[in-house]
């Protein structure tokens, strides 16, 4: 499940207070004769994000291009400023799940920053650690954690540690560790960055959803139910009376609330959830964004889980669809083993086989080869394996399981 940039949330609580004033700035800076190009720049610059943050991609796109080009004529290719433009529409690619687009932008972005800025300027964190966010999203994790801390020493130095920008970061390594299994870090980041957003901010702002929505998600990962469900509502409660009822942010929260409810088996209060989830995503980010893909999958589960298959498959295969689009990630290797699960208990056993074995290595490239995700796949191949009488092979398969397992058992001992 998708992480959102989380100064997008407090962007969006006074979006509508200032979105007809920027609108009023850019047609006064149109019409005004004389030099007023940056002005006119910024005001779409800014305009642009409040309608990213309201997720109103179509309308905020043309005003980055706007904005992009008045900047590059003024000053050049490599003005800082048009870094500035370059790194906030490559969050609006991100956001739309264009991720090819988006590095080549963050990329850009950063070079520029790293040859007009100083080595411990603000900025260059913020493209430091939004690249890192962006391939966390995209699966391609390997360069993520030294991208975070890099991020995190100029945050620290230039900002100092109590910055709201440095527990934004924070925020993101945590989730990084926690899908690498790494929950007892995780769990440290995570408390820090909500101390720091609720000292900055106060306990119901909504640069807050986000980090409580994540760390609800450590804690249901490690089966603390009780805790992340009160991190869930308190989310719920803030997004909904910041943002509006159906934020894509919300969806997040949703999709994860029912999945503990569907794990405690509640399934008829889970469903509504995941359907409300799934209305939102397609709604606000187009039938073919990864994360209706997640929540496809997420329902998929839920008809899976009650032995629904019919209904389950069609979801599965549509969301494996969606993500046969994008750079393969840690939705694509779920996608896969449900529906080699799905395959395996109906006895298609050579389908169940070939699906299996494209999950691994997806599983492997996004979260390492000692993940817990992995473990349990394995033990699902294995059980495959046995029902193929194919004892040499399921006996591998779950001895590797075994040895993930005793990994992370002793990680959690250092």
């Amino acid at each position: 499940m998708k992480s959102p940039t989380l100064w997008l949330t407090a962007f969006l609580a006074h979006a509508c207070r200032c979105g007809p004033w920027l609108k009023r700035a850019v047609a006064i800076w149109e019409t005004t004769p004389g030099t007023h190009g940056r002005d006119l720049a910024v005001s779409l610059n800014n305009l642009a994000g409040i309608y990213r943050a309201q997720a109103r991609y179509a309308e905020a796109e043309p005003l980055y291009r706007r904005a992009l080009a008045i900047h590059e004529e003024i000053g050049g290719p490599n003005d800082p400023n048009v870094a500035t433009v370059l790194n906030n529409l490559a969050l609006l690619n991100k956001d739309q799940g264009k991720y090819s687009t988006a590095r080549e932008l963050h990329l850009r972005a950063l070079a520029i920053r790293q040859a007009a800025l100083p080595a411990g300027h603000p900025d260059l964190a913020t493209s430091l650690n939004n690249l890192a966010d962006l391939d966390q999203a995209s699966g391609n994790t390997a360069e993520c954690e030294a991208l975070y801390r890099r991020a995190l020493a100029i945050r620290e130095k230039a900002l100092g540690p109590a910055h709201p920008q440095y527990g934004d970061t924070l925020g993101n390594l945590a989730l990084l560790y926690k899908n690498q299994g790494r929950f007892a870090e995780a769990d440290r980041l995570y408390r820090r960055a909500v101390s720091i957003l609720e000292d900055n901010f106060g306990p119901d702002h909504p640069r807050l959803v986000v980090v409580l929505n994540n760390l609800g998600q450590l804690d249901y990962t490690q089966a603390k139910y009780r805790e992340a469900e009160s991190l869930y509502r308190r989310a719920l409660a803030i997004g909904e009376k910041a943002l509006g009822p159906d934020h894509p942010h919300l969806a997040s929260v949703l999709n994860n609330l029912a999945a503990l409810y569907e794990a405690q088996h509640h399934l008829g209060k889970a469903e509504p959830l995941y359907r409300r989830a799934l209305r939102i995503d397609e709604g606000r980010l187009g039938a073919h964004h990864p994360q209706v893909a997640a929540d496809l999958n997420n329902l998929g589960a839920l008809h899976f889980a009650r032995r629904q298959y019919a209904e389950a498959e069609p979801l599965f295969r549509r969301a494996l669809e969606i993500m046969e689009t994008q750079p393969a990630m840690g939705t694509t290797a779920s996608i896969l083993g449900n529906l080699a699960e799905l395959c395996r208990v109906q006895g298609r056993f050579d389908e169940a086989e070939q699906l299996y074995k494209r999950t691994f290595p997806v599983l492997e490239a996004n979260a390492g080869p000692n993940n817990l995700r992995l473990a349990r796949g394995l033990d699902n191949y294995a059980l495959l394996m046995k029902q193929k009488r194919e004892y040499a092979e399921a006996e591998q398969a779950a001895a590797r399981a075994m040895g993930i397992r005793v990994k992370n058992a002793l990680r959690k001992t250092e």
